[in-house]
């Protein structure tokens, strides 16, 4: 029981410290993510029923959702975050040695790092892995709440589900469950989970000996065996081994599950890695929470639904407007005149004098004007909100296709600059993720000898972590292109003056692979060094050969000269020998 109240204690010092982020974490959920866990409540242990509400908040009783830019914008922002840093049209990351003192890994290594790339990526974008989908959930949650969440679980196969060729599997973690530490580094190392399970699920996972009786008796009951159980699954820094009865008891990382209700202990083992990816979009020195954009944005995207309001009555007030009728009677005497009611397609009584003419003008609330007013308001508002989500900065060629080549390239460095802080963010939690697949992959003994990626003798001897060839970094190197595009046009200018001695000093070469690795070409459309001495070899032969069958032509044409030349030295010599 000590073990387990630690736990609860712990988890409610988790959820005071979090307190002062939940409101802010509600307003973005009400008017950007919809279909995100609501968070209120959630710090409270024991209430499993009553707080994680299913489906859209827009559709939840006492939620009025009027304007949907902010939720169109985070989807634009979360995508474009997708496509610069972990695009799933190519590879986002390759491995090589981080220690820059370290000597340049041999053929065998590279060779293997690249095989092992291929195999992680082609793991990860498996239906059954579930990244793609999992991952773009959770940056979206960074975008919006500043914190989204990745389970990432080392898988031990089934026969029934097939999952023995996945090595490791991937589950989103919304962040209305996630209680988060981080150690001394700001790097996360503690998660206290508060999930539900039915009771059904509660025995299938943990087994009918390990849940309390309370849940068993549920999960026998027909009537019952839906009823949800709340569980803390706390994951953090082991500070002694495990028990006996413990799996990985020796593992840097513990885990334990706790029933909450009946403050039962129904799993312990334990992670090699931290579990859980975090990615943030602006790091907090002093909390393991991100700032997000929409958070920044929450005063304007809450203006506009009053703005949206406004507007919505006055396109209705023109459609249908408000009428005027003259007064009636009530027992005989004249009807009392009431406050006059705009609602489109109201009817004022007693507003109207029997010759027609209005007792308050104008009636309608809004005219032509001041609605046309009120649009462009609205207009200015979503452009304000979408420029605070980035949009902009992904429409480089849709507001302008008449760019140059070098505008294209400076609109490409402003996307890098702005963008490179969240980028490197992202990239972080990405290479933690990368760092716990190798670990498990390794675990699982697929580098051994004999394997399908049995790692060389060379690659022990670096430490091994992922390096990010992303869309972002290219970005960042826009300069560079931009400095190499100057130094060729100025070249070029100078050689059209005769000048040819700058144009005579730039390397080709430099300059091909500099557009290649910023543009992002790919390194087959150049030739390897071997292949290039083998053309310049067969070169030499084809020269040296055109130069012996020169040679033997102009022999040849000698010896016809020659051979047509000795009948008329026989005549001359006759007609000397005839003068004498």
């Amino acid at each position: 029981m000590g073990l387990v109240q630690d736990i609860l204690d712990r988890q409610t010092q988790l959820a005071s410290d979090r307190l002062p982020w939940e409101s802010e974490w509600d307003a973005v959920i009400r008017f950007a993510l919809p279909y995100e866990k609501g968070v209120t409540g959630m710090n409270r242990l024991g209430s499993a029923e009553s707080v994680l509400t299913q489906g859209p908040r827009s559709k939840r009783p006492g939620t009025k959702l009027l304007d949907g830019t902010a939720i169109y914008s985070i989807e634009r922002l979360a995508a474009g975050i997708l496509s610069l840093t972990m695009p799933q049209s190519s590879k986002w990351h390759g491995l090589g040695s981080v220690d820059p003192l370290a000597p340049d890994l041999d053929e065998a290594a590279e060779d293997w790092c690249s095989r092992v790339t291929d195999y992680l990526f082609a793991v990860r974008y498996t239906p059954r892995a579930g990244f793609a989908s999992v991952n773009e959930m959770a940056v979206k949650a960074a975008c919006g709440l500043g914190t989204g969440v990745i389970f990432l679980e080392e898988s031990f196969g089934d026969a029934h589900t097939r999952e023995a060729q996945m090595p490791f599997k991937y589950s989103y973690a919304p962040l209305a469950e996630c209680f988060l530490g981080q150690n001394a580094q700001g790097i996360h190392d503690t998660n206290y989970r508060l999930v539900n399970y039915k009771a059904r699920q509660a025995v299938q996972k943990f087994g009918e000996k390990h849940v309390s009786s309370k849940l068993l008796d549920a999960a026998n009951d027909p009537r019952h065996k839906d009823t949800s159980f709340q569980f803390i699954h706390a994951a953090m820094p082991r500070a002694e081994a495990g028990s006996s009865a413990s799996s990985n008891r020796d593992s840097a990382v513990a885990s334990y599950w706790v029933e909450v209700s009946e403050k039962k202990l129904v799993k312990e083992s334990g992670y090699f890695t931290f579990p859980y990816v975090v990615h943030r979009w602006v790091r907090r020195a002093d909390s393991p929470y991100g700032e997000s954009p929409v958070m920044l944005a929450m005063r304007e995207i809450v203006r506009s639904q009053i703005i949206e309001e406004d507007v919505a009555r006055g396109v209705s007030q023109q459609g249908k407007p408000p009428i005027a009728t003259v007064a009636g009677k009530v027992n005989g005497k004249q009807a009392p005149l009431r406050a006059p009611n705009f609602a489109p397609g109201a009817n004022n009584k007693g507003y109207l004098d029997p010759s027609g003419a209005l007792f308050a003008k104008p009636m309608l609330e809004s005219n032509g004007q001041a609605l046309s007013f009120m649009l462009s308001i609205q207009e200015a508002k979503r452009r304000q909100i979408q420029d605070m989500h980035y949009i902009n900065l992904f429409q480089i060629l849709v507001d302008n296709s008449q760019m140059t080549a070098t505008e294209v390239l400076q609109r490409a460095q402003e996307k890098g600059d702005l963008l490179g802080p969240v980028g490197t963010s992202f990239q972080q939690s990405s290479s933690l993720q990368v760092d716990r697949e190798l670990e498990i992959l390794e675990r699982k003994e697929a580098f051994n000898p004999g394997s399908a990626l049995e790692a060389p003798d060379s690659i022990y001897d670096h430490d091994i972590r992922a390096s990010s060839t992303s869309p972002m970094d290219r970005l960042r190197r826009t300069e560079e292109l931009i400095g190499a595009n100057d130094v060729v046009d100025t070249a070029l200018k100078f050689a059209q003056a005769g000048k040819t001695k700058l144009l005579e000093r730039i390397n080709e070469d430099e300059v091909g692979d500099l557009v290649a690795d910023v543009r992002g070409a790919s390194r087959k459309i150049f030739y390897s060094e071997e292949e290039m001495e083998a053309q310049r070899q067969q070169k030499e032969q084809m020269a040296q050969m055109q130069q012996m069958q020169a040679g033997l032509e102009m022999a040849g044409q000698a010896a016809d000269v020659a051979n047509k030349g000795v009948p008329a030295v026989e005549q001359l010599n006759a007609l000397m020998e005839q003068s004498q």
